[in-house]
């Protein structure tokens, strides 16, 4: 019996994968409050790409700090260098494993002015949301 396509090797530009499956991004809003991941995050992704091989999206991480909205909200970025440093022991640990990760960049900019401007939602189709 052939292996079935969905465990096949399967060519992703120019990444080789060992399987057709791939880990979604999973918003986990754990970051500390200046958008720096933690160990916990680190130790989330290592245990989630236990298999070598294992090809992984990272959650939504923020480029510009007003699209990340309130700061208690745990939400990752990397508009600053520690930022970087803390993502990279994330790639670093996942890379060692033989695995695959792609970073899942996300803006808002065009959809919402944040909440530290008067705790308003703006919608670029809508205007101004009450909240």
């Amino acid at each position: 019996m052939s292996t079935p396509k969905l465990f096949q090797q399967y060519k992703l530009g120019r990444m080789q994968l060992q399987r057709r499956v791939v880990m979604p991004g999973l918003t986990r809003n754990r970051a500390e409050r200046d958008g720096i991941v933690t160990d916990t995050i680190v130790e989330h992704y290592r245990m989630r790409a236990a298999v070598p091989g294992t090809f992984l999206r990272t959650e939504a991480t923020y480029v510009l700090e007003q699209d990340a909205g309130l700061p208690w909200r745990g939400l990752p970025g990397i508009w600053n260098d520690e930022q970087t440093a803390a993502w990279k022991k994330v790639r670093k640990t996942l890379l060692a494993r033989g695995n695959r990760v792609i970073q899942l960049i996300c803006g808002t900019t065009r959809l919402l002015v944040p909440f530290t401007q008067r705790d308003r939602l703006f919608s670029a189709r809508y205007g101004r949301l009450d909240v």
